[in-house]
């Protein structure tokens, strides 16, 4: 009886004791299990990289006779007991391999990690539509498309985002697709890569300027002529000049304020009114008198003025014009006048 109570608690004590790789040898417990040696980073990465400084500590285990020794090697480099925690300063990828040895003998299969250092922050590029300005002297009139390319450096974490801004707005935006971008005259934009490296910000400056300057037309006499002067002004790129036309010929341009172009408007159809004294210079069909008169002329007149950018406006003024000169010349056809040395005169000259 006393022999199978025995058995029944020797089997009992394999029993529980066979989820524990030990060997029971004369009464000693023998430890078959090798240690467990665990890579903690500080910081820890979500994504299997780092940037420089971070630490690689390596933690050994063993239950049963203990940790004894803890062995590294870094890349190609010679194996070294392990004493303290590893430190990555510098970019690059280094692999760590290491295993532990417990008080018992039992030798830890090796292990490895790779420690991937991005230092390097990545860079964004923009492409224009079009790449030049559409208009002249710089200047942009239409609307741009702006692309926006980044890329991170080789052996970089690669790119997490690109954000973007224009002219000086205080929230940045995510970069999702092209931007159309029509007005103001600065962009920027910087990327950001896995690890958290941030590219500077980079601006791009643009010159805008959409909308045509204004002008008005006004014409008054002057030493026995016209003057057509443009009222005009451009708030953006500024006046670049304006050019006069008279029954659709160009007379010339002007680019200096004020905008003036005098004009000698007896070509007919005009009609004449007023006092005329004979002529001092006759010969020919013709004659040149001096008198007081009264002009009524058929104008049609315009000023077209161009700002710096290229855009254009018009003004025009069509109808008669009526204006009093107390002295000043007349072509007149010889034979209206005859010899008389002064007369009235009320005709249209066509």
């Amino acid at each position: 009886m006393v022999g199978k109570t025995l058995g029944v608690l020797f089997v009992l004590c394999l029993f529980l004791f066979c989820a524990t790789p030990v060997v029971i040898r004369g009464g000693v417990l023998d430890d078959v299990t090798p240690p467990v040696t665990v890579p903690v980073f500080d910081p820890p990465s979500g994504c299997g990289w780092w940037t420089p400084g971070v630490t690689l500590t390596l933690t050994a285990t063993d239950d049963e006779s203990g940790v004894n020794v803890t062995y590294v090697q870094v890349d190609e480099e010679a194996w070294v007991v392990y004493t303290h925690c590893l430190s990555f300063g510098y970019e690059g990828w280094f692999v760590v391999r290491f295993y532990s040895v417990d008080n018992a003998g039992n030798v830890e299969d090796v292990k490895q990690v790779v420690v991937k250092i991005d230092a390097t922050a990545p860079v964004t590029t923009a492409v224009l539509d079009p790449p030049n300005p559409d208009g002249e002297n710089g200047w942009y009139v239409g609307n741009i498309t702006v692309t926006l390319d980044a890329f991170d450096p080789a052996y970089g974490s690669g790119v997490n985002a690109t954000y973007y801004r224009a002219n000086g707005d205080p929230a940045w935006y995510l970069y999702t697709q092209p931007v159309v971008w029509y007005a103001g005259d600065t962009f920027e934009c910087y990327s950001v890569d896995n690890v958290g490296n941030r590219e500077g910000s980079k601006s791009i400056y643009f010159k805008f300027d959409r909308e045509p300057p204004v002008v008005s037309l006004l014409v008054e006499p002057y030493r026995g002529g016209l003057n057509l002067i443009a009222n005009c002004g451009d708030s953006t790129s500024g006046v670049d000049r304006v050019e006069f036309f008279y029954h659709g010929e160009s007379l010339g341009s002007d680019s200096e304020a004020p905008y003036i172009y005098w004009y000698w408007p007896l070509n007919p159809p005009f009609h004449l009114t007023g006092i005329i004294f004979a002529p001092f210079i006759r010969g020919g069909s013709i004659a040149v008198f001096v008198g007081f008169a009264v002009l009524s002329v058929n104008v049609s007149a315009s000023a077209v003025v161009y700002d710096n950018a290229g855009n254009h406006a018009t003004a025009t003024m069509i109808g008669m014009h009526s204006f009093w000169d107390h002295c000043n010349f007349f072509v007149v056809p010889n034979h209206v006048t005859g010899t008389l040395r002064h007369f009235y005169v009320n005709a249209d000259f066509q």
